[in-house]
């Protein structure tokens, strides 16, 4: 615009300069107020639990998952430029690991050892297994190997009765992410998504016992009997059959928990979601550090995978 001619190199010095840095750019899609409301949100509800847990009457639990492939290394190291004979092992194949930890270290019986398999019951929330994808499905973030079936599976064997072995009486907090499959749905969950046909939204207000909705743009009364009929014969659009399941909701304000929510609920815990892209919230971001480090420094050239397992699983025992 000023037709000033300037090199890359120096509009790039220029940038860091001002505090810019340069990377793979992620757009996170809220309004900047939303987003702080989440985080005041978060703060207030982790106050409350950890004044409970001052009190004696919870303990706070942070769980997460994470990954390491069965190459996992040191990138650099020395070495002399005539010896050919370091080259790199990629990456391998990958390891989903699985944990909680409280204040007093992971959640786990002493001596407990449990298999990988999550249908069997265990007193500890330790999980390693190998990463295995159904076919077509896409292999470029770990995530998509976790489900919320397995999730589930997990708090039921592991993580509930461990918690309860260790800490008798007490109510858990469960720090976690927005993770979709933190998050899973049943049959009961009430959807109000324009998505649906006009058929689909009004026999879900039927089920729900709604007899009667006000349209949005006139304001008149439709009896559920005309529900699906179109709007020159006394009928509704789909905009007002969305409006008043959303006004249903709001009514019924514990109608839609997850399934997640239902199991921590009934067992007398609560959940505790962190902010949306708030890594430096959740202590066990550094367990996942301490871990891979401990798995780097015992690399060998072409680790096997169960090496790196017992490797991950010694890790684990090493930590206070």
């Amino acid at each position: 615009q000023l037709s000033v001619v300037v090199s890359k190199s120096t509009v790039h010095r220029w940038l860091h300069a001002l505090g810019y840095q340069y990377g793979k750019k992620h757009f996170v899609n809220q309004t900047r107020s939303y987003r702080n409301a989440l985080i005041r949100s978060y703060i207030y509800t982790y106050a409350k639990a950890l004044k409970e847990q001052e009190d004696g009457t919870a303990i706070v639990v942070y769980m997460d998952e994470s990954y390491i492939h069965s190459h996992h290394a040191n990138k650099k190291g020395w070495f002399h430029p005539s010896n050919r004979d370091v080259i790199g092992d990629g990456d391998g194949k990958r390891l989903i690991l699985l944990h909680a930890m409280t204040d007093s270290g992971l959640l786990a019986v002493p001596d407990e050892v449990a298999s990988n398999w999550l249908n069997e019951p265990a007193l500890t929330a330790e999980l390693v297994f190998e990463e295995v994808l159904e076919d077509g499905q896409d292999d470029s973030d770990y995530h998509n190997t976790m489900t919320g079936l397995k999730f589930i599976a997990w708090l039921r064997n592991r993580l509930l009765p461990t918690f309860e072995q260790l800490y008798p009486g007490k109510k858990m907090y469960l720090v976690l992410d927005n993770a979709g499959y933190h998050k899973p749905r049943d049959e009961t969950w009430v959807s109000d998504s324009k998505s649906q046909n006009k058929h689909d939204l009004a026999h879900t207000l039927l089920d729900l016992g709604v007899e009667e909705l006000t349209t949005v743009k006139d304001g008149r009364i439709v009896p559920a009997h005309k529900f699906e009929a179109v709007v020159g014969a006394g009928g509704t659009t789909k905009d007002d059959l969305v409006a008043a399941i959303k006004k249903w909701l709001e009514e019924h304000s514990n109608a839609n928990r997850t399934v997640v929510e239902q199991l921590m609920d009934d067992s007398g815990h609560s959940l505790v979601y962190t902010p949306p892209f708030c890594p430096e919230v959740q202590p066990i971001e550094l367990l996942w550090a301490q871990i891979k480090r401990y798995v780097a420094d015992r690399s060998t050239h072409n680790r096997s995978m169960t090496e790196a397992r017992e490797q991950t699983e010694q890790a684990f025992e090493q930590i206070s």
